[in-house]
């Protein structure tokens, strides 16, 4: 372990023995301190400079929130967790010293690459609003971004353009500060030339990144949106079967956002399950904090645990991480907008197993071809 981080865990077990109620709340909802401890309390028990936490521990926690949401006493234990990955980081030579990094690396390095991203500033023409549909969602179907590219153009007319490229989420879960500053500034650097103040976004985590990152900017859900303005030419799935909603640990502080979905899904006719755990409480997939890379087996752990929660078959999410997490145990999964921009024709089709990094490659490179034929006009 090096310096920095060795001093800032004996710093933030000082504060955790001085702070912690040993309550215990956190741990309902937390698969992290369960897996490493009784209690945070417990869990820093003993920690001091010459006595660290090992490494794997803070790139364990998903930072949904939770420990926060719940905790008398406050006590952010998510960002603490940040900021000891920022540590290690730091110690590191800018290196997380973690299993699976090389994956991320390779997602970044892609997310930002021409190959995989396109925009609206080919036109050399500029928009109030700008829709940023996120890795994930593409990833998961491209022509679904197609759909809500369209719809959001109606919606604005025309005064909307289109930005696919990483929000840099995955590099800051990471604890990679300079990176992600050079990740984000590209990002950002797009949207200026766009000359757009307004930020559409489909993925919870590019809500976040944004809201935080850029107060200038006026990050709005496609959620509200669609809530909104409603659908027009909605055709209902008669064959769905029953589903749960889960509500994604990103969205845990936006209550506009759960009203929302559960009123677009209200106004097409759907009956859901709801969680036990939902809304500002609800818990994560398990892919949060990059541990679907990091901690594998932690993670498995825990869609599994979210998943059985729910006593449908079905468990239908507004973030495509999470469809995609789900599809991993016993049960089916499906994105709402799959909901929202069904034809008619034919079943619906539920996600049974994860789609292969392979697969979901292949589909952002196709999305990056619509969205450059639709902004050429060239769309069916």
């Amino acid at each position: 372990m090096g310096k920095k981080y060795n001093m800032l865990c004996d710093k933030t077990a000082k504060d955790i023995k001085n702070k912690c109620l040993d309550c215990r709340l956190c741990m309902k909802g937390c698969p992290m301190l369960n897996e490493y401890c009784t209690s945070p309390l417990n869990l820093f028990k003993d920690i001091s400079e010459d006595k660290p936490l090992k490494a794997e521990i803070p790139f364990s926690c998903t930072q949904c929130g939770y420990c926060f949401n719940v905790c008398p006493s406050k006590i952010p234990l998510d960002k603490i967790f940040l900021s000891l990955r920022s540590a290690l980081c730091e110690d590191n030579k800018g290196i997380p010293p973690v299993k699976g990094y090389s994956t991320i690396k390779y997602h970044q390095k892609n997310s930002f690459s021409k190959i995989f991203t396109a925009s609206s500033n080919s036109l050399n023409k500029k928009f109030n609003n700008v829709f940023l549909p996120g890795c994930s969602l593409s990833s998961y179907n491209p022509n679904l971004i197609i759909k809500t590219y369209n719809y959001l153009k109606k919606v604005y007319n025309n005064d909307i353009g289109i930005l696919l490229k990483c929000c840099g989420n995955p590099t800051h879960s990471m604890g990679q500060k300079e990176l992600f500053n050079k990740y984000y500034s590209l990002l950002i650097k797009d949207i200026e030339i766009m000359g757009a103040k307004n930020i559409i976004t489909a993925c919870p985590s590019c809500y976040n990144t944004i809201l935080e990152n850029s107060k200038d900017l006026k990050v709005i859900s496609i959620w509200e949106v669609i809530a909104k303005n409603g659908i027009k030419d909605f055709k209902r799935a008669e064959d769905i079967e029953n589903f749960a909603l889960h509500d994604p640990c990103p969205t845990r502080g936006y209550p506009q956002i759960h009203k929302a979905i559960r009123d677009i899904l209200l106004n097409l006719g759907y009956e859901y399950e709801e969680f036990s755990y939902s809304k500002d409480k609800t818990l994560c997939c398990g892919n949060g904090g990059m541990i679907g890379v990091t901690n594998k087996d932690l993670f498995k752990k825990q869609v599994f645990k979210r998943a059985s929660m729910a006593s449908s078959e079905v468990i239908l999410s507004y973030c495509a991480t999470c469809v995609n997490s789900f599809a991993l145990p016993y049960k089916k999964s499906i994105h709402i907008l799959d909901l929202i921009f069904y034809d008619g024709k034919g079943k619906l089709k539920y996600n049974l197993k994860p789609l292969s990094p392979l697969k979901g490659w292949k589909n952002r490179f196709i999305c990056k071809n619509l969205i450059l034929n639709s902004i050429k006009g060239k769309e069916d």
